[in-house]
């Protein structure tokens, strides 16, 4: 009886282990412990310092939340972007965020890749690419933001240059837009067909001479604003709507021995802008928070692919995050949330 009444034991004893052993593998099964954390990766456009906080931002978020990240700079333009994301698509990966280069000619490409995977866009958008979200600033009233500048700086009218690194891509195009309209004193029309390159835009006091494109690059920005001025043609104002255009604008006025003849508006807060605004050779910058595109655009991937849909997509599919422009009396404060932020997001 003694050796029954132990064996007993032994077997209900094995039962209980058994039971909680099946217990603690469905909980772990059903809260996903099982699961390999999501694959992700950040494609942005080029290599330019711009990019530096949206890939801070991004990885603060990849360790917040535990996933694989990896990010990725195209070299060569649109075909070395596309490469990139073709190269990606087969390699197993749950979510990409990427700022296109060509809004419309990589949507067929960015459509069929999210037949595979989650695809969000930051900084630049491709609506007709069917990507689940656009992280970024409303780019269009972004360049009537800067047209607003232009108003302060030159209250009395002038002549406008416009410096853009493309109008293939979304952005480029809505801020070129958006100056346009604004200058022109124009209804609000974020929709409103581009305009033309190759003339004169005439509005009540505000000429916009030209629109200076220089594919992305940064030395080509500089000489094309030396070409113009060699030229002749000294506009009141140059507004460069990409981050190199405001530093390079300077660089090019200053070789042609007309610093403080021309006013300069910039875009983004590369320390050579910052250190323009601090000098005076350029009035303002309109600020993105890159940080916060990079950051967000993990976090809606993250948590739309488990499942989170309504908590991590807006509506209307964009998230919208806010310009601001900042002047010399910005600087102080500005810098001290940038150095607070940077050190948050490395701790």
């Amino acid at each position: 009886m003694p050796n029954n009444a132990s064996n007993t034991s032994r077997l209900f004893l094995w039962f209980v282990v058994l039971v909680l052993v099946v217990f603690t593998a469905v909980t772990l099964w059903r809260t996903g412990a099982f699961t390999p954390p999501p694959r992700l990766a950040l494609v942005a456009s080029d290599e330019s310092p711009y990019w530096n906080d949206a890939i801070l931002g991004a990885k603060h978020a990849a360790r917040q939340y535990k996933v694989e990240l990896t990010v990725h700079q195209a070299k060569g333009g649109e075909p070395d972007q596309s490469k990139i994301l073709r190269d990606l698509a087969n390699q197993g990966i749950n979510g990409i965020a990427v700022s296109p280069l060509n809004a419309a000619k990589q949507a067929v490409l960015l459509s069929d890749i999210g037949k595979k995977l989650t695809v969000v866009t930051f900084d630049s958008d491709s609506p007709l690419s069917g990507r689940l979200c656009f992280v970024g600033t409303d780019n269009y009233r972004a360049g009537r933001q800067c047209a607003e500048l232009v108003r302060e700086a030159l209250p009395d009218g002038g002549t406008v240059v416009i410096a853009v690194g493309s109008l293939d891509k979304e952005n480029g195009q809505l801020r070129r837009q958006g100056v346009i309209d604004e200058l022109l004193e124009r209804s609000y029309g974020p929709g409103r067909p581009p305009e033309p390159l190759g003339q004169p835009l005439v509005g009540p006091k505000y000429t916009v001479v030209k629109t200076l494109v220089d594919e992305n690059d940064a030395q080509q920005a500089q000489q094309n604003v030396t070409d113009l001025l060699a030229s002749g043609q000294t506009p009141n104002c140059i507004v460069g709507l990409y981050a190199y255009n405001g530093p390079a604008a300077v660089k090019a006025i200053a070789d042609a021995g007309k610093t403080g003849e021309i006013v300069v508006i910039g875009f983004d807060y590369t320390e050579e802008t910052l250190a323009a605004i601090e000098d005076g050779q350029i009035y303002a910058s309109m600020a993105q928070d890159p940080y916060n595109y990079g950051y967000n655009a993990v976090r809606i991937l993250v948590e739309h692919l488990s499942g989170n849909v309504v908590g991590s997509v807006p509506i209307n599919g964009i998230l919208e995050v806010t310009c601001f422009p900042i002047k010399a009396e910005d600087l102080p404060r500005f810098k001290a949330r940038l150095a607070e932020r940077r050190s948050e997001a490395t701790e």
